[in-house]
């Protein structure tokens, strides 16, 4: 469905918002690609990881711009926890999902690129088109990583 999405987005869009891109997650110490996935602008990707002191999943929806920047459109998770959205501001509008029995923090927050920290308890997973990647079978817990997106124009 992602793939049929990201399509029908570059036959509406213009030819420069079809540029092809690769979303890299980079070890910082080393600079090596750990990962890596070809994307286009409109295209999604998510980040699910269990909240350290909740103890609850939350996930993070993204979406990557015509500029190959991420956005973070929407955060969702079970229960209040340290580092999550309480409340509305400026930036981000909380709604509670009466159907889904969830918090959803809608939002538009811009990313060149951001770092991660492996959690060694967070089971992070990143999940990109179809794929799924655990990411503590890229990098050790308590390591550094840049996610970025990287133009594929050569």
């Amino acid at each position: 469905m992602l793939c049929a999405l990201s399509l029908v987005l570059c036959l509406d869009a213009n030819a420069e918002s079809c540029e092809p891109f690769s979303l890299q997650i980079i070890h910082v110490n080393t600079e090596r690609v750990l990962y890596e996935c070809p994307v286009v602008a409109g295209d999604r990707f998510y980040l699910d990881y269990i909240h350290s002191s909740a103890k609850t999943p939350v996930q993070d929806i993204f979406m990557i711009n015509a500029q190959g920047e991420i956005i973070l459109l929407e955060e969702n998770f079970l229960w209040f926890g340290a580092g999550l959205e309480a409340s509305d501001t400026e930036d981000a509008k909380v709604i509670y999902d009466q159907e889904q029995k969830k918090i959803r923090v809608l939002q538009q927050r811009r990313f060149p690129r951001f770092l991660l920290r492996i959690g060694r308890i967070a089971d992070q997973r990143l999940t990109c088109r179809a794929e799924t990647i655990p990411l503590n079978r890229l990098a050790q817990g308590g390591e550094l990583v840049h996610i970025r997106i990287i133009s594929r124009k050569h």
